[in-house]
Protein backbone atom coordinates (compact mmCIF):
# COMPACT_ATOMS: atom_id res chain seq x y z
CA UNK A 1 0.00 0.00 0.00
CA UNK A 2 1.20 3.50 -0.82
CA UNK A 3 1.71 6.14 1.82
CA UNK A 4 -1.58 7.55 3.15
CA UNK A 5 -1.50 11.17 4.35
CA UNK A 6 -4.47 12.27 6.47
CA UNK A 7 -5.82 15.84 6.35
CA UNK A 8 -8.35 16.83 9.08
CA UNK A 9 -11.98 17.00 7.88
CA UNK A 10 -10.87 16.30 4.29
CA UNK A 11 -9.57 12.74 4.39
CA UNK A 12 -6.84 11.45 2.09
CA UNK A 13 -6.05 11.61 -1.59
CA UNK A 14 -8.20 8.54 -2.28
CA UNK A 15 -10.75 8.69 0.56
CA UNK A 16 -12.32 12.17 0.56
CA UNK A 17 -14.96 12.97 3.15
CA UNK A 18 -18.18 14.20 1.56
CA UNK A 19 -17.77 12.17 -1.65
CA UNK A 20 -20.92 10.35 -2.74
CA UNK A 21 -21.17 6.59 -2.52
CA UNK A 22 -20.99 6.29 -6.33
CA UNK A 23 -18.01 8.67 -6.63
CA UNK A 24 -16.16 6.70 -3.98
CA UNK A 25 -17.02 3.37 -5.57
CA UNK A 26 -15.78 4.59 -8.99
CA UNK A 27 -12.46 5.76 -7.55
CA UNK A 28 -11.72 2.31 -6.10
CA UNK A 29 -10.88 -0.98 -7.79
CA UNK A 30 -14.29 -2.71 -7.92
CA UNK A 31 -12.74 -6.18 -7.74
CA UNK A 32 -11.14 -5.55 -4.37
CA UNK A 33 -13.99 -3.88 -2.47
CA UNK A 34 -16.83 -5.23 -0.38
CA UNK A 35 -20.12 -3.33 -0.25
CA UNK A 36 -22.46 -3.64 2.73
CA UNK A 37 -25.96 -2.13 2.66
CA UNK A 38 -28.37 -2.44 5.57
CA UNK A 39 -30.74 -0.37 7.74
CA UNK A 40 -27.80 1.56 9.19
CA UNK A 41 -26.70 2.70 5.73
CA UNK A 42 -23.96 1.86 3.29
CA UNK A 43 -20.36 0.82 3.87
CA UNK A 44 -17.48 0.04 1.58
CA UNK A 45 -14.55 -2.06 2.75
CA UNK A 46 -11.37 -1.59 0.73
CA UNK A 47 -8.70 -3.83 2.26
CA UNK A 48 -7.66 -2.19 5.53
CA UNK A 49 -10.06 0.76 5.07
CA UNK A 50 -13.73 0.72 6.09
CA UNK A 51 -15.91 3.62 4.89
CA UNK A 52 -19.28 4.69 6.33
CA UNK A 53 -21.78 6.74 4.33
CA UNK A 54 -24.53 8.95 5.79
CA UNK A 55 -27.08 10.50 3.42
CA UNK A 56 -25.05 9.05 0.51
CA UNK A 57 -21.89 10.97 1.52
CA UNK A 58 -18.67 9.59 2.97
CA UNK A 59 -19.00 10.54 6.63
CA UNK A 60 -16.06 8.66 8.13
CA UNK A 61 -13.50 6.00 7.40
CA UNK A 62 -11.31 3.81 9.56
CA UNK A 63 -7.88 2.48 8.69
CA UNK A 64 -6.48 -0.62 10.38
CA UNK A 65 -2.89 -0.66 11.56
CA UNK A 66 -0.48 -0.13 8.66
CA UNK A 67 2.98 1.43 8.68
CA UNK A 68 2.28 3.80 5.78
CA UNK A 69 -0.33 6.06 7.43
CA UNK A 70 0.73 9.60 8.40
CA UNK A 71 -0.79 12.69 10.03
CA UNK A 72 1.23 15.92 10.17
CA UNK A 73 4.23 13.86 8.95
CA UNK A 74 3.96 11.62 12.01
CA UNK A 75 3.59 7.88 11.57
CA UNK A 76 0.12 7.11 12.95
CA UNK A 77 0.62 3.58 14.24
CA UNK A 78 3.60 4.14 16.52
CA UNK A 79 3.26 3.70 20.28
CA UNK A 80 3.86 7.44 20.85
CA UNK A 81 1.52 8.94 18.21
CA UNK A 82 -1.45 9.34 20.57
CA UNK A 83 0.71 11.02 23.22
CA UNK A 84 2.05 13.49 20.64
CA UNK A 85 -1.51 14.38 19.59
CA UNK A 86 -2.60 14.77 23.23
CA UNK A 87 0.11 17.41 23.71
CA UNK A 88 -1.22 19.43 20.75
CA UNK A 89 -5.00 18.87 20.81
CA UNK A 90 -7.77 18.40 23.38
CA UNK A 91 -9.02 14.84 23.63
CA UNK A 92 -11.80 12.80 25.21
CA UNK A 93 -11.66 9.06 25.93
CA UNK A 94 -15.06 7.43 25.34
CA UNK A 95 -16.27 3.97 24.33
CA UNK A 96 -12.71 2.77 23.71
CA UNK A 97 -11.81 5.72 21.47
CA UNK A 98 -9.41 8.57 22.11
CA UNK A 99 -11.30 11.34 20.29
CA UNK A 100 -9.68 14.53 18.97
CA UNK A 101 -12.80 16.38 17.84
CA UNK A 102 -11.06 19.59 16.73
CA UNK A 103 -9.21 17.61 14.02
CA UNK A 104 -11.84 14.94 13.33
CA UNK A 105 -9.74 11.96 14.38
CA UNK A 106 -10.47 9.09 16.77
CA UNK A 107 -7.95 6.45 17.78
CA UNK A 108 -8.52 2.99 19.21
CA UNK A 109 -6.11 0.31 20.35
CA UNK A 110 -3.59 2.78 21.78
CA UNK A 111 -4.59 2.50 25.43
CA UNK A 112 -5.05 -1.29 25.56
CA UNK A 113 -1.88 -2.59 23.93
CA UNK A 114 -3.58 -5.92 23.14
CA UNK A 115 -5.86 -4.41 20.50
CA UNK A 116 -5.07 -3.66 16.89
CA UNK A 117 -4.61 0.07 16.42
CA UNK A 118 -7.14 1.91 14.25
CA UNK A 119 -7.52 5.52 13.18
CA UNK A 120 -10.93 6.90 12.26
CA UNK A 121 -11.16 10.12 10.26
CA UNK A 122 -14.56 11.82 10.30
CA UNK A 123 -16.48 14.81 8.93
CA UNK A 124 -17.21 17.87 11.07
CA UNK A 125 -20.05 17.03 13.43
CA UNK A 126 -20.13 13.32 12.59
CA UNK A 127 -19.17 12.29 16.13
CA UNK A 128 -21.07 15.01 18.03
CA UNK A 129 -23.63 12.42 19.21
CA UNK A 130 -20.82 10.54 20.96
CA UNK A 131 -19.35 13.60 22.64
Amino acid sequence: MDRINITPFIGTELYKLGMTFEETKKSLNDNDIQIIENKKGKKIIDGIVSMKFVDDKLSEFSILENSQVFFENLEVFTNTFHETLKQKYDSVYKYGFLIFNQIGIALSGYVDKEEQKTITVYSKGAWNHIL
